[in-house]
């Protein structure tokens, strides 16, 4: 079925997120192991269906990263809310985002090397 073409992509994208949460909101923001787990998990979802299959075929391999980044701050900023997490500063939350965007201009270079370019029919 070609909508499995996406498992290898999201699966290597939620290791990432998982390293990178663990990473930083463990130690810094005094997160949970499975506070953090639930971030990388939301944000896998979020940061894979708008970033990947909207806003990069869109923009870009360089710009997506960004906002991806971007995006990845907010929700590290927003993750008391929705993973019960203790509060996540802004350096915290820049930290991880930054982390973010360098994994995920990398990461697309892979998501477009693979020719998965946005929605379930690839491209």
């Amino acid at each position: 079925m070609n909508r499995l073409k996406h498992l290898p992509a999201v699966l290597i994208k939620l290791a990432v997120l998982l390293a990178i949460s663990h990473v930083v909101l463990v130690p810094w923001a005094g997160a949970t192991r499975g506070q953090a787990t639930g971030v990388a998990l939301f944000m896998t979802v979020i940061l894979y269906l708008l970033g990947d299959l909207v806003i990069l075929p869109a923009v870009g391999a360089s710009q997506a990263a960004v906002v991806d980044g971007g995006l990845a701050l907010v929700l590290a900023w927003l993750a008391p809310a929705y993973a019960g997490t203790p509060p996540v500063g802004a350096g915290t939350a820049l930290v991880l985002g930054t982390m973010v965007g360098i994994a995920e201009y990398l990461f697309h270079g892979f998501f477009l090397q693979v020719g998965l370019r946005g929605g379930a029919g690839g491209g």
